[in-house]
């Protein structure tokens, strides 16, 4: 009854694990397999250890023992793989080489132990009481040692490897498996340390089996969640996804997949010829092509499909393979329209550079061209309406035929069906011979383009038409909705180019008739007044005799009411020629003192009618300037006049000093000043800081700009200092003249076309 009882104690645990092995094998995920010889191997171990108990002799319970520590062996490696599969370590070359490794070791020792009868190095000598029940005594030899060193490192390895997944997982029942993989490693140790204070001969088997039908506990309930949680992937995923076996045999298939295969739900399917011939044959292209995605386009009844088919073979069942079904339609399309907005978005970028061209002799030749380059047409024709809006001007007829249009007039009878449409924002495409057109004039119109297919797009500006933009090709053709879309587009941008080419053309007509104005009137002014300037020389010479002392003061005035204005005319002058870049300045070596001398001469009666005092401060030994004596006479009487102008008590003085390696000339006035937020405005053309200034003190607003121009072409510079209230300072700098350059022939200054007061492009 005592050995029976022992018996009982370890068959349950080895029919337990045997029977839990088969569970194991079946579910090869996440270690299955090695769960599975874990379990056989525990099975062996507790089973062999039952049957020596109940032996009847000696020589059958050695039998059994043996068998019993086959058992044993085989636990260490298997647990050692477990740990390596619960660790998350994939199937390598270095975990293939670690298996073999032990289950190789694990041979040996097997060997060792079959044949122990023969060599008595695992078991020296065995001793046991009366049969059955008995516990047997074993004299362990060296390679028992061995082994068991062995086992031991491997089931070590084995429990630290689980610790150190238990400690970075965040899954709970890894921690449970790290403490339950423990227990027989410490039970193990404390029946070698303590072998006489257990109740039972062998301890080990017993807390092994529980630690491990724990850990398949733990396992098989956390695999059953994951397992349901991938079941429930796998019917919601959004691609379709079908297990395929070889021979077209389909295990499984979610529903996305069903969809895709246009298979009703519940209705079974099982083989690939269950379904459409084409997709059948795309699925069996792709399984032979494993992990290389293959598209395929088929017709359904509601419209062409796009599928995109992958497969991806299973770990561990070489003939079946998962299967991923995408419906790429809705993004194919997608992908197109976004083409197509980029093909758009190239084409108005490409006729945008266009229209910014317009500085070319026919401005919308250009955009013409980019038209039939990138909207592939083969004749662009644009006509502007004219101002009695019943004629069209055809400007412009792209490439240029043998019969071109351009220059032709079209009047409302000959297009009697265009007028309607250039009241209509959006194109027309316009077949030739459509029966409503046939007969009329707008056909002949028409036929003149040689194009059967003609897309008319009307060009509108603020809301009112403006032209006609003809666009023809030498095929019938169709435009989608989109395309349609972007002609009005194109539309918008022509009307923009051509009212932009009109404003130029307006604007440099404007620039002709200024000139042109500017000259006339300069040359009907200044004839009259050079004779009038003649007229008061003689009688300041007293050719006529002397003047009565009563009429000196008037004759002062007209004097200089006239010398201003020839100086205003003079400024005109030279304001046409710097607009037309026509003004060139000789520089030479220049005397400053000279010229002070002739400039405080001409404006000293005006000082002295307004109570002015003039003060000069020359620094000696000046070098010569490289300038124009007349042009910078110029610029100081312009200074000069203003400082008078805008002075009405104090003095005004001219100070010529050496100011950064250059030559200055600084003119102080005690006038009203100028804020600095405008001392730049002053330099502009026609400009005055306050219209209230121009109507009490008078000014063109042209002196200053014409300054700083001549100032440019002398190579100097004018600059302005001053407070509101206290007066200005303008100080023009000069580059000193080579000595060499006395005897030198002048230099020549000209200037390309500009425009006064901008800067130049």
């Amino acid at each position: 009854m005592h050995a029976t009882a022992y018996a009982v104690l370890y068959t349950i645990p080895a029919l337990t694990a045997l029977g839990l092995s088969l569970p194991s094998f079946a579910r090869r995920r996440q270690g299955g397999r090695a769960f599975g010889v874990l379990m056989v191997a525990l099975g062996v171990r507790c089973g062999g250890h039952a049957l020596s108990l109940i032996s009847p002799d000696l020589q059958a319970a050695l039998f059994w023992q043996q068998i019993s520590a086959l058992g044993g062996v085989a636990i260490g490696p298997a647990w050692l793989l477990l740990a390596l599969a619960w660790c998350g370590t994939r199937a390598t070359a270095t975990t293939r080489a670690l298996g073999l490794a032990a289950a190789g070791l694990a041979a040996l020792c097997a060997a060792a132990i079959l044949t122990n009868d023969s060599h008595h190095l695992w078991w020296g000598a065995a001793y046991s009481a009366a049969r059955p029940g008995a516990t047997i005594e074993l004299v362990r030899g060296p390679l028992s040692w061995a082994g068991i060193a062995l086992s031991y490192s491997y089931t070590c390895a084995g429990v630290l490897l689980l610790i150190r997944q238990a400690a970075r997982s965040e899954q709970r029942h890894m921690r449970w498996v790290a403490l339950a993989a423990l227990a027989p490693l410490l039970a193990n140790l404390a029946s070698l340390l303590w072998p006489r204070i257990w109740p039972v001969d062998e301890i080990t088997p017993l807390v092994t089996s529980a630690a491990v039908f724990l850990m398949f506990a733990i396992w098989f309930s956390a695999g059953q969640q994951i397992e349901d949680w991938l079941v429930a992937l796998f019917e919601q995923a959004s691609d379709g996804l079908l297990f395929l076996a070889a021979d077209g045999t389909i295990d499984s298939l979610n529903a996305a997949a069903r969809q895709i295969l246009g298979v009703p739900q519940g209705q079974p399917i099982a083989h690939l010829a269950q379904i459409e011939a084409r997709l059948a044959d795309a699925i069996l292209a792709a399984s032979s092509m494993p992990h290389r995605e293959i598209g395929d386009t088929y017709a359904t009844a509601s419209g062409l499909r796009q599928i995109q088919i992958r497969a991806v073979p299973i770990e561990g069942r070489k003939h079946q393979q998962l299967i991923r079904l995408r419906d790429a339609t809705e993004q194919q399309a997608a992908q197109q329209t976004r083409s197509i907005y980029q093909q758009h978005l190239d084409i108005l970028r490409q006729i945008g550079h266009a229209t910014n061209a317009l500085a070319t002799p026919q401005p919308l030749q250009p955009i013409a061209q980019a038209l039939i380059d990138t909207l592939h047409w083969d004749r662009a024709v644009i006509g502007l309406l004219q101002h009695d809006e019943n004629t069209l001007h055809l400007v412009v007829d792209v490439p240029r035929p043998a019969k071109t249009l351009e220059g032709r007039f079209i009047d409302s009878y000959l297009f009697g069906n265009i007028v309607e449409m250039l009241k209509q924002p959006a194109p027309q495409l316009l077949q030739v011979d459509a029966p409503a057109l046939v007969g009329t004039p707008t056909e002949a119109v028409l036929q003149c383009l040689d194009a059967p297919t003609v897309l008319c797009v009307p060009l509108h500006s603020a809301q009112k038409p403006i032209g006609m933009l003809f666009l023809g090709s030498t095929t019938a053709r169709s435009l989608l909705p989109d395309e349609l879309q972007l002609m009005e587009i194109v539309g918008a941008l022509v009307s923009n180019a051509v009212v932009r080419s009109q404003l130029d053309a307006s604007a440099q007509q404007a620039e002709v008739l200024k000139a042109s104005f500017l000259a006339t009137i300069s040359h009907e002014l200044r004839t009259p007044l050079t004779s009038m300037l003649g007229f008061i020389d003689m009688l300041k010479a007293n050719v006529f005799g002397p003047m009565p002392e009563a009429s000196l003061e008037a004759f002062g005035h007209i004097e200089h009411s006239s010398r201003s204005l020839h100086q205003l005319i003079d400024d005109m002058i030279d304001l046409a020629k710097m607009e037309a870049g026509h003004m060139a300045v000789e520089l030479y070596p220049v005397n400053i003192e000279l010229v002070l001398y002739m400039v405080a001469q001409r404006w000293m009666p005006q000082l002295k009618e307004r109570g002015l005092t003039l003060r000069e401060e020359i620094e000696p030994d000046l070098p010569l300037i490289q300038a124009n004596s007349a042009r910078l006479e110029q610029v100081l009487n312009h200074i000069l006049s203003n400082a008078v102008k805008f002075s009405s008590a104090g003095e005004i003085s001219i100070r010529v000093h050496r100011y950064d390696g250059m030559v200055a000339i600084s003119v102080r006035d005690s006038g009203i000043g100028i804020a600095k937020a405008n001392q730049q405005q002053v330099f502009e053309l026609f400009s005055q800081v306050e219209p209230t200034l121009t109507r009490r003190y008078g000014g063109a607003g042209i002196g200053l700009a014409i300054s700083r121009h001549l100032m440019t072409l002398m190579g100097g510079t004018i600059t302005l200092e001053s407070e509101l209230g206290a007066g200005s300072v303008f100080r023009c700098c000069f580059h000193t003249a080579f000595t060499e350059a006395r005897h030198a022939a002048p230099m020549v200054i000209s200037e390309e076309p500009s425009y006064l007061g901008r800067p130049r492009s």
